[in-house]
Order: C-alpha cells, then sequence, then structure tokens
C-alpha cells in the first residue's frame, strides 16, 4: 500500500528515504514531486553561473539536505541547481549525493520544463515548512522508538446470513527498517463491555500480518470471522509485536501510545 501524500512528501524532503528510480520523464512529474540530495562534504554555493564559472560563493554545510531544481553542464563541470533557505544556488555535482541517474535526467528539461519545476519546489518546500506539516512529522517520529503506530482497529459484520465479525486494522511504519511480521493481539468486547471469546475460544486474539512494510509507509489487513458471533461490538488491542527484516523485535505494551491520533490522520488527508 502507499503511503499517504504528505507522509511521502515530508519523508523525501526530511529523511532522504526514497528511491528515485522511477523517474523517468518531465511529463511523469506532477506538483507533488521532489527530489532530494545530500551534501557530500563541506562546499561552496553561489547564487549564479557566469560564464561557467561560479560567481559569489558561501559555505554549505555537510550533511544538509537540499532539493533539487535543475540541473547545468558547462565544458567538463557539471552542477545542480538547489534550493535552499529560500533560495536558488549552483553546486557542484560531485558535492551531492544523490543517484546518479537524475542529472541526466533533469538536463533533458526543457526551459518549460525547468522553470515549471523550480516553481513547483518552492511551492512544496513552504507548505512542508508550514507549522500545521512540521506538528504532524513531530508526532509521526515520536513512534519512531516504539517502532509501530497504527491508525485504526475496527471490528464488522461479516454477514447478514451468517454468525460471524471480523476485524481490520492499518499500521504506519515509522522507523528506518522494513517490517517482516506484525502481530496485533487483542480482545472483543460486547455491548455491556464483556469481552467475547474467539472463534479459537480464547478471549486474547492474536493475528499476523505480513509485510514487507517500507519506512515511512500505511498497510492493512482483514481478517474474516475472527468471532463465530454476531454480538462485538468493538476491539481492543492490547500488544503489538514487530519484527524487522534484520532479525530485531519490537513489543507494545500499551497500544494506546501509539494510536495516531484523528486529527493527525486528517490532516494527513488533505
Amino acid at each position: 500500500m502507499k503511503p499517504k501524500t504528505l507522509i511521502y512528501s515530508i519523508v523525501l524532503v526530511l529523511s532522504f528515504s526514497k528511491s528515485f528510480s522511477q523517474f523517468i520523464n518531465p511529463k511523469q512529474l506532477n506538483d507533488s514531486t521532489i527530489f532530494i540530495g545530500v551534501i557530500k562534504e563541506v562546499s561552496f554555493i553561489s547564487p549564479k553561473l557566469n560564464d561557467c564559472y561560479e560567481g559569489s560563493s558561501q559555505l554549505i554545510s555537510k550533511g544538509v539536505k537540499v532539493a533539487i531544481s535543475g540541473a547545468k553542464e558547462c565544458y567538463n563541470l557539471n552542477f545542480f541547481e538547489i534550493f535552499y533557505q529560500g533560495k536558488f544556488y549552483i553546486i557542484e555535482k560531485q558535492n551531492v549525493i544523490i543517484e546518479d541517474s537524475v542529472f541526466n535526467k533533469f538536463l533533458k528539461f526543457n526551459y518549460s520544463d525547468k522553470s515549471k519545476f523550480a516553481k513547483d519546489v518552492i511551492q512544496i518546500i513552504e507548505k512542508l515548512n508550514s507549522k500545521e506539516n512540521l506538528e504532524v512529522l513531530k508526532k509521526l517520529n515520536s513512534y519512531k522508538l516504539k517502532g509501530i503506530a497504527y491508525t485504526y482497529c475496527d471490528v464488522y459484520d461479516e454477514s447478514e446470513f451468517t454468525d460471524g465479525t471480523g476485524v481490520k486494522f492499518e499500521i504506519y511504519n515509522p522507523t528506518n527498517k522494513i517490517i517482516k511480521y506484525v502481530w496485533f493481539t487483542l480482545v472483543g468486547i460486547n455491548a455491556v463491555g464483556d469481552n467475547v471469546a474467539s472463534k479459537w475460544g480464547q478471549k486474547l486474539t492474536t493475528l499476523q500480518g505480513i509485510g514487507p512494510i517500507q519506512p515511512n509507509e500505511f498497510e492493512s489487513y482483514q481478517f474474516e470471522y475472527t468471532w463465530f458471533t454476531d454480538i462485538v461490538e468493538t476491539a481492543r488491542v492490547v500488544k503489538i509485536k514487530v519484527q524487522f527484516m534484520d532479525k530485531t523485535f519490537k513489543t507494545v505494551l500499551n497500544p494506546k501510545e501509539v494510536e495516531i491520533p484523528n486529527e493527525i490522520l486528517e490532516k494527513l488527508e488533505k
């Protein structure tokens, strides 16, 4: 399942965690496309390029993430155009960490494509740096140490012709690692607040979701006939366990701590 739009944009800008291999030509771009490079070493950046030589320059620190807005060739020198601290600059290609193919693809832009893309970069950066989006990012980052977050855990009636209740839930991977498996342990609750036994005769039910779930992505799961009865009104999550591809685990014993609030979800869907 693809990540929600705002998450995808924020992650690209702030963590440089996505691949750019699907970028083929300017016609595939839209107004939420952005490419991020990381400054390799302390380097000089210039506000313009005069006769293939950098003009007045200033230093930019190693490790800074910058939005790529274009590319230039000058004799045997290659430059990226970057958007940094509200302005456009030029920097030598060799000083930016980004997929090699990105430079050549930017060179294929015509003047109209370059102009439109540069304007889109400004709009995206301004949106992502808004107070509202920074609050969302801060909240999502707070789940990183827990290893997982979830948006909902809901029950549903399987059929009007059979006795059965299913459950579905959606999780979010806030880490930099790939999730291999996730286990939800939950209990069904009836209309008067009592626990309901599952189809296996147990009050606690553990359901396994299979990955892979990439960093900063959402994934949903649905389990049919978790209870052979229609009396289940809600489900309460009592434990979440995660296994990552590197064979490490995380266990959350208080799932309420990792439930993403509705106000955050509403901002993600905007």
